[in-house]
């Protein structure tokens, strides 16, 4: 089975039906933020509250692949003229670690 979605042109009133969507990259709009966001790990702040969360990831092999990933990840992003800032959400129910000191080397 196909994904299919329509596609409206310019003037909204001739609809396509797009059999090869499943193949085409999604897509998000990051929108410039005058204010950067405190790196905190909070997202309570207006900023990330008026950011849209992406879609949740699929498999790097494409949509079709199955069976879909078993935990979600999703991402928030805004950007400024010095940065990036990228906001995630991941699930992982086993978190575990064994370093306790700050820079400590990891590897």
């Amino acid at each position: 089975q196909k994904r299919e979605r329509t596609l409206a042109h310019a003037h909204g009133t001739v609809a396509d039906t797009c059999s090869f969507m499943n193949m085409y990259p999604r897509q998000y709009v990051v929108y410039e933020t005058a204010t950067p966001p405190k790196i905190d790990g909070n997202l309570d702040e207006h900023l990330w509250q008026d950011t849209a969360w992406s879609e949740p990831f699929v498999d790097i092999r494409g949509y079709d692949y199955k069976p879909p990933p078993r935990f979600k990840t999703q991402v928030k992003m805004r950007w400024n003229a010095h940065f990036l800032f990228i906001a995630a959400y991941l699930e992982e129910p086993e978190i575990w670690a064994n370093i306790t000191e700050h820079d400590q080397v990891i590897f």
